[in-house]
């Protein structure tokens, strides 16, 4: 009985650990996505240093392409919605923040 019961509870335990594991890595891939333009967090479109691309809702990027003459910085050029981007700084999305009266 008691082999039983150390058996039923590491398959328990094995069952929850296996259910976090999934919501995590959910999580996680949620969190890429967002980060997954050109590497750029809250960017919706950037430039590589030779070509401009875009990325869609699902993460997926797409890139014109061309010859390449004089590469320069790569950089996020356009942010999501409610976002700035501080081109003059970091170059990083920002959120919008509202003052109100």
């Amino acid at each position: 009985l008691e082999s039983d019961l150390t058996q039923q509870t590491m398959y328990t335990f094995l069952a929850i650990l296996a259910v976090a594991i999934v919501a995590n890595a959910d999580s996680m891939n949620r969190l890429l996505l967002q980060a997954s333009c050109g590497g750029y967090a809250n960017c919706v479109r950037y430039y590589n240093g030779c070509n401009t691309c875009e990325c869609d809702p699902n993460g997926v990027e797409t890139c014109q392409t061309g010859s390449c003459g004089i590469s320069s910085v790569a950089r996020c050029i356009e942010c999501e919605s409610n976002y700035w981007l501080d081109f003059l700084d970091t170059n990083d999305c920002n959120i919008k923040v509202t003052c109100s009266k």
